[in-house]
């Protein structure tokens, strides 16, 4: 008798712990009804923005940490998967546009007026850079803690050797087109996108960049430029052949030569592309109108997953994951997650 009792309690306990966590669950997450996945809404995220409806342009993962940049100089954290987030001060109001950590403690984001902040925390504390310029910076890559590029306005490249330091440019040849995304594969091999369906490519580290496109000389109607080639907002690589890049009117650009030619396939939408990322071995594009396109094959064909009605019209700039898990930034502060993530 003693004994049935003893499993009788112990079972009562196991129900209380799972109450308990199904109730911490539920007041960190707002779910969104939807057929085909489980959805959720992160609690209190624009609660800590300046304003809440400021916007969020990028997120990422530092091994478990998830860092969220946006508006306003918002830097929003969350060590337990999305349950609860906190805001990092950093005494800026500049926007932050995009961020980048080449390992769990070292970091960068990008943002207004040439801001450039860095922290060698993960995160916890963050310090300004002297970028040498006030053009609006766009994206950020840094292969090592080290060594690093950042793009923006007006053809802007910068590089820096020594953790950023110091920050020197480099030479575009594209003063009058918005840099917006770059990535490199090595110290030495990288590309950068933009305006006009800009692609650069160096392969010396930045010394020297040159345009994957041939231009057309006697074309010099701006309109007819842009009907030519879609602007391309961001590019990710899988490995060192086969690379994405994505943009304006859905348009998906794919290499898989290491970015020595690039051919357009098929997109699932006409709606904007702002974001491209590898993620565990698969491709994910987020957008305008609440956007989520994937790859599982390499970039060769693409999806188009449909996010629920209440959160469907907003746009995403940032796109994380890991292992059955996808994280959504975007307008209004919102932060969505992904339970089950895309491939079961």
């Amino acid at each position: 008798m003693a004994r049935k009792l003893i499993n009788v309690f112990l079972l009562l306990e196991w129900w209380v712990l799972l109450l308990t966590a199904a109730e911490v669950f539920a007041q960190s997450h707002d779910p969104i009804n939807d057929d085909n996945s489980n959805w959720f809404r992160c609690k209190g995220c624009s609660q800590l923005l300046a304003q809440s409806r400021d916007p969020l342009y990028d997120v990422c993962f530092i091994g478990k940490r998830l860092i969220s940049v946006g508006y306003h100089g918002a830097i929003l954290m969350s060590d337990d998967g999305g349950n609860k987030w906190e805001r990092i001060p950093i005494g800026s109001k500049e926007a932050l546009a995009s961020l980048c950590f080449p390992d769990s403690e070292h970091g960068w984001a990008v943002g207004s007026h040439g801001t450039i902040i860095t922290t060698s925390d993960g995160g916890l504390v963050w310090k300004p850079q002297n970028s040498g310029t006030s053009k609006y910076l766009f994206g950020v890559y840094f292969v090592n803690p080290q060594k690093g590029w950042v793009v923006g306005d007006s053809g802007t490249i910068l590089y820096t050797s020594d953790g950023g330091d110091h920050w020197q440019a480099q030479e575009s040849g594209e003063t009058e087109s918005m840099l917006e995304g770059v990535r490199f594969l090595d110290e030495d091999r990288g590309f950068v996108v933009g305006e006009f369906g800009t692609i650069l490519s160096t392969s010396d580290g930045g010394n020297n960049w040159t345009s994957v496109f041939k231009r057309e000389e006697e074309i010099l109607d701006i309109d007819v430029i842009q009907k030519m080639r879609a602007t391309l907002y961001s590019l990710d690589f899988l490995d060192d052949r086969i690379g994405v890049a994505v943009g304006v009117g859905g348009c998906i650009v794919r290499t898989q030569d290491g970015g020595t030619t690039w051919e357009e396939v098929s997109s699932p939408t006409t709606n904007h592309l702002y974001r491209v990322k590898s993620i565990n071995g698969d491709l994910y594009a987020v957008g305008l109108r609440g956007t989520l396109v994937s790859s599982l094959n390499q970039g060769q064909t693409w999806r188009l997953h449909s996010l629920p009605p209440e959160v469907s019209l907003f746009w995403y700039y940032g796109i994380a994951g890991e292992p059955k898990e996808i994280f959504l930034a975007g307008e209004n502060g919102e932060i969505l997650k992904l339970a089950t993530g895309i491939r079961k």
